[in-house]
């Protein structure tokens, strides 16, 4: 065991992929070919006392196993035991992987050091802190001179001391600052002081994005946290042209000697960043390019939280382009048949999965569903957005380019499979079996899109705004004419419906005074065949209780990926589908979901249980149910 390393730890449940992948990258991009500096990290991988791994940098000896799911309890019984027990300062950071740092591919490092009063002013005005007399402080002022003030810690116990300077600085930190700016103005040169006296130790927590972090780690050790963090040693490098850090800021300072309490409050600073910028992701192949390596920019499969599921190349098309950021396509499982498209709709990282070209219904959604969820198992919120038929009816006035949203009513959960029941004897079929309705989650975010709608604070015109631009193709279809014809009226022969009569076989409606999509909220059924008779489409609306919209996907992923279903009207599910309307309702479902998820926190997401969680509370609450019934029906047995 070597005298000086750095424990590591991976609390967060990444591959053991993705960690050597982060550490070789470091590698690379910090070291020419076959020059490695020696072996300082040593992953924390056994419960007990100081029983660690050996310390290893790959590829020499690539971590191949020991350091998945380490406990926080663990954590801070190491720090305990190993770092602090019989110092009083620790000799070398420590590292953590955690879920948080996982999600925008980061370590955090936590550190001790020594620092006086002038040099925290410096440090928080630096990373986006302090008030204007920290500011006045960090412009005047050398991290190597020091104000002189009176201490009277001569009698009291170290303990003492330390809690008496830090109640001292509390209080006299802003008289200080003021006396220093009157020095400083008149240009007053300074004694310097003792720095056992204008020193506390305190914990740095570090911020390190994860492809850069191996090559910076070292230098804390040589130079201490305070110099690297108030600009001391990189004040020349540390930024680039247009004001980007080459590596990021820590995101706090704490005025404590154990970090027992710190382990779990690790902060998220991908919005709070100086100099923090937006980046496009991909070159033309979706491939990664060096800036995005040395940006840090790679994700990893636990960064996705969004499930999107589409089942037509024109509604994949629409979605990818309502994302505000595009990511690189990720390394996947050669079990997994589907093809992803990744990005970022505000803070929520989203996986696009298709059907295969020609493959629709039930059972292609469900497996493209089940390997999607396989594959990126820290999905916590499903999507299924694209094209449906609509029920046009004289309660819901639903026109072409509507959009219809699943939403729970009396007698279903939001989705309902038509085809699937007995047949009665006066011909009707009973429908047999249940789906889930739509997380909680969904269902109060849809509660908040519809006081958006009442409000006029809805960004889906915008959206679809923005789209046209770029795809004039998805733009509202303003020289093709919405006809609702009558249930009975079939389609003629031939292209188009020139030949189907005139407004003595249509439904006559109301003009609306925009073309603006309207949404409905309510059932939609879902089946293995299109539906395209308005004859059956209103008899089998009447015995499910009313639905808005037909659609082929939704029933196979309601058990299985519990999902909104967001639907863009191109049909009346009778025999007059027209084309010509689909690339827009593509565009106006893409819109709305877009739309839901910038109502959707992502605080809210973190809380979210994630889909395979949710589906076992789910079947754990159906075994109680089923428990109950054969409980209850056994009572009325030995009843009677």
């Amino acid at each position: 065991m070597m005298n000086s390393f750095y424990p590591l730890f991976v609390t967060a449940n990444v591959s053991l992929q993705v960690i050597n992948r982060v550490l070789q990258s470091a590698l690379d991009e910090e070291f020419p070919p076959g020059e490695h500096w020696g072996n300082d990290w040593v992953l924390v991988e056994q419960r007990v006392h100081r029983n660690l791994s050996v310390p290893t940098m790959p590829p020499v000896q690539p971590f191949e196993s020991g350091f998945l799911n380490t406990s926080i309890h663990n954590l801070q019984n190491f720090v305990t035991i190993e770092l602090i027990e019989g110092t009083d300062q620790l000799p070398f950071p420590f590292g953590i992987i955690d879920e948080r740092t996982a999600l925008d591919n980061t370590i955090s490092f936590w550190a001790q050091d020594d620092v006086n009063p002038i040099q925290e002013a410096q440090i928080r005005t630096m990373w986006g802190g302090g008030t204007p007399l920290d500011r006045i402080l960090a412009t005047y002022i050398d991290p190597y001179e020091y104000l002189s003030y009176h201490n009277p810690t001569d009698n009291m116990t170290k303990e003492q001391s330390r809690a008496h300077l830090l109640a001292w600085e509390d209080t006299e930190r802003d008289r200080l600052a003021l006396q220093f700016y009157e020095f400083a103005d008149s240009s007053r040169v300074f004694e310097r002081a003792s720095e056992e006296l204008n020193q506390t130790t305190k914990w740095f927590d570090f911020r390190l994005d994860a492809s850069c972090a191996m090559g910076h780690i070292y230098l804390i050790g040589d130079y201490g946290p305070v110099e690297i963090m108030a600009d001391f040693v990189f004040k020349s490098d540390m930024f680039d042209a247009n004001g980007k850090l080459h590596f990021p800021a820590p995101s706090s300072y704490l005025e404590t000697r154990s970090p027992f309490n710190l382990i779990s409050r690790l902060v998220d600073l991908r919005n709070t960043r100086p100099g923090a910028t937006n980046m496009s992701t991909t070159q033309g192949n979706g491939r990664a390019n060096f800036d995005q390596i040395e940006s840090g920019n790679i994700h990893t499969v636990t960064q996705y939280t969004i499930g999107w599921i589409c089942a037509l190349p024109i509604e994949l098309a629409a979605a990818v382009k309502m994302l505000d950021e595009e990511h690189p396509r990720l390394p996947q499982d050669p079990k997994d048949d589907n093809s992803y498209r990744f990005g970022r709709i505000g803070n929520h990282n989203i996986v696009i999965g298709c059907l295969p070209h020609g493959r629709f219904g039930l059972v292609s959604a469900a497996s493209v569903a089940l390997q999607m969820k396989n594959s990126f198992d820290n999905l916590r919120i499903g999507l299924m957005v694209g094209i449906g038929g609509g029920v046009p009816s004289p309660e819901t006035d639903i026109r072409l380019g509507d959009i219809v949203v699943s939403s729970p009513t009396g007698q279903h959960g939001g989705v309902v499979q038509y085809d699937l029941g007995k047949t009665r004897a006066n011909g009707e079929v009973e429908r047999t079996g249940s789906l889930n309705s739509p997380p909680n989650a969904l269902l109060h975010v849809v509660t908040e899109m519809i006081a958006a709608q009442e409000l006029g604070e809805l960004q889906i015109v915008t959206h679809l705004s923005k789209l046209a631009d770029e795809l004039s193709a998805y733009a509202f279809p303003s020289k093709l004419i919405d006809c609702l014809y009558q249930p009975h009226h079939t389609h003629k022969s031939g292209q188009g419906c020139l030949g189907c009569g005139g407004s003595e076989n249509q439904v006559l409606r109301e003009e609306r005074a925009n073309n603006d999509p309207v949404i409905h909220y309510g059932t939609i059924a879902s089946g293995n065949q299109v539906m395209k008779d308005a004859v059956t489409r209103d008899k089998l609306s009447h015995e499910l209780g009313g639905v808005l919209c037909y659609e082929m996907e939704a029933a196979g992923l309601m058990n299985n990926f519990p999902c909104l279903v967001i639907r863009g009207i191109s049909d009346y599910s009778d025999t007059h589908k027209n084309d010509g309307w689909r690339r827009y309702a593509a565009a106006v479902a893409a819109a709305y979901a877009k739309d839901l998820l910038g109502h959707l926190a992502s605080a809210k997401v973190a809380q979210t249980e994630t889909l395979d969680q949710l589906m076992g509370d789910l079947s754990q609450g159906m075994a109680r149910n089923q428990t109950l019934i054969e409980e209850v029906g056994s009572r009325l047995d030995s009843t009677y």
